[in-house]
């Protein structure tokens, strides 16, 4: 019997730090390692043993880095919503979350 492992990868990009008020934009191309270099090196670790993942990403991530989603989904990795910008879901209301999903 196969053994099975649940991988989910959480955050994309500078949503959350721009949420939680650690920087003010974007940062600009070639200077977010964790895009740049972390994704690009965990997708390939993860292609190389075949193996795929829950990517859950924000709904600024998707609009703000749309060839790293495509990237994702084209490699067979499936996509979850993190809210809008990594908000703290505990802390919303339900209409803030219905909002926040439906943006």
């Amino acid at each position: 019997m196969p053994t099975l492992v649940s991988f989910t990868i959480d955050n994309l990009g500078d949503a959350a730090d721009l949420q939680r008020g650690k920087i003010t934009a974007p940062r600009p191309a070639g200077s977010n390692q964790a895009l740049e270099q972390g994704y690009p090196a965990l997708l390939e670790l993860l292609a190389r043993d075949g193996i795929n993942a829950t990517c859950f990403v924000e709904g600024w991530s998707v609009r703000q880095y749309p060839r790293q989603v495509q990237q994702l989904l084209g490699l067979g990795h499936q996509l979850g919503m993190h809210g809008w910008q990594h908000e703290e879901c505990a802390q919303l209301s339900n209409a803030e979350i219905t909002e926040l999903a439906t943006r």
